[in-house]
């Protein structure tokens, strides 16, 4: 009897151990979500937040409070929110999206360009609980693509304007 009293001890000693270094993983796990210069989003069955970081408060213009249990895709604009529907649909499904690229309104009205990847996590049943997303702020690229076509078609404008005036100018009358 006094042997196995020693053995349950023993057990829940373990246990006890095995709990406080869970505890501390999952302190440094939120500590890197937290902290990540990535934005962080949980999405639970419905598509609904369940857990975001200050960097995607900060790139939806929203505090932590207002944020949390609110659906995404409403601050969605245009076709992004169907697209982000699908997207959420597929990613319930296959277990991933890479890539989904939304554009969304933010609270002060400017309009931002979004990547997000995403990795669902199912139960014993293979039934979905919630996803990991990962986005990335693209609105800065974007716009350095755009001046950089913009200004490649000029370019290009000028120097056939250019070809075609010193074809002329070096013509010989007859």
């Amino acid at each position: 009897m006094l042997e196995s009293n020693d053995n349950l001890l023993k057990k829940i000693s373990l246990l006890e151990s095995e709990n406080i270094n869970l505890k501390n993983e999952i302190s440094q796990f939120k500590g890197l979500l937290k902290n990540n210069p990535l934005g962080y989003q949980s999405l639970d069955l419905n598509g609904c937040l369940l857990e975001v970081n200050e960097k995607i408060c900060e790139i939806f213009d929203l505090n932590r409070e207002e944020f949390i249990g609110t659906y995404p895709g409403d601050y969605f604009i245009d076709e992004s929110r169907t697209k982000f529907e699908n997207n959420f649909f597929r990613l319930k499904q296959n277990g991933f999206i890479y890539n989904g690229e939304y554009s969304i309104r933010k609270q002060n009205g400017d309009i931002a360009f979004l990547l997000m990847d995403g990795m669902a996590v199912y139960n014993q049943n293979k039934e979905y609980i919630f996803s990991h997303c990962l986005v990335r702020d693209i609105t800065e690229k974007k716009l350095v693509n755009k001046i950089f076509l913009i200004s490649s078609s000029c370019f290009y404008l000028s120097f056939m304007e250019s070809l075609m005036f010193s074809k002329y100018r070096n013509r010989t009358p007859q």
